[in-house]
């Protein structure tokens, strides 16, 4: 695989990661509509791994607010304000999915 197959794989695995399709899916009809055969599977783990990377640079704001949040309700309940509350809510709606994704993972 050449320089620019890989990042127009790379560059594909950005684009369909967020919309609701499989970018896994696209990634593997590209690799066929590219006759590129066999890659090797480090190559697709490091593109998740850099797709979970850039996911935390974007939303790096945002967690450190729930993760926050978290840290004052487990100590200083008293201080929490209303965008606490919030945040603390999404962390349990967070939590909750993540476990039956993980059931559903684990059953299918």
């Amino acid at each position: 695989m050449t320089i620019v197959e890989a990042l127009f794989l790379g560059a594909l695995q950005g684009v369909t990661e967020f919309i609701p399709v499989s970018s896994s899916g696209h990634l593997r009809v590209l690799k066929e509509i590219m006759n590129l055969g066999e890659v090797n599977l480090l190559f697709d783990v490091w593109l998740h791994i850099a797709t979970l990377l850039v996911t935390l640079l974007v939303f790096r704001q945002r967690i450190f607010r729930i993760l926050r949040a978290l840290w004052i309700g487990g100590f200083r309940r008293s201080l929490l304000g209303d965008e606490e509350r919030h945040q603390i809510k999404t962390a349990g709606i967070i939590i909750i999915a993540t476990f039956f994704t993980g059931i559903l993972g684990l059953v299918v």
